[in-house]
């Protein structure tokens, strides 16, 4: 096997991995004090793209990481309008969870090996 074959088999197993944490952050959580309702169609449409538009490298922290997927979307077109602010009310709190969940993915990753 050769290191570039390596390469892109590691960035398909984190794109899998990294859309799986994506899923699991969209999904509805059924108890607790995060609960929230189900995304409407129009909702999950905008959360699939922005997915689709992130480069899933982790950062130095939760915030900056959360931060530097939200300027990967705006680049992307996705809520760089000025209605944009309505796309990131509801998308920054679960790009936030989302940066968290993928760090400590990460960093568990990392520790195993």
């Amino acid at each position: 096997m050769t290191a570039a074959f390596d390469e892109r088999s590691e960035r398909q197993k984190q794109s899998a991995s990294f859309r799986a944490l994506a899923d699991q952050v969209a999904s509805p959580v059924a108890a607790g004090r995060k609960s929230r309702k189900a995304m409407s169609a129009k909702q999950r449409g905008q959360w699939n793209r922005i997915v689709a538009a992130i480069n899933p490298a982790p950062g130095a922290t939760i915030r900056s990481t959360a931060e530097w997927w939200k300027a990967d979307c705006k680049a992307a077109g996705i809520g760089a309008g000025i209605f944009g602010w309505f796309l990131w009310n509801w998308a920054f709190p679960l790009l936030i969870e989302l940066a968290k969940l993928w760090i400590e993915s990460r960093r568990n990753t990392q520790s195993s090996e």
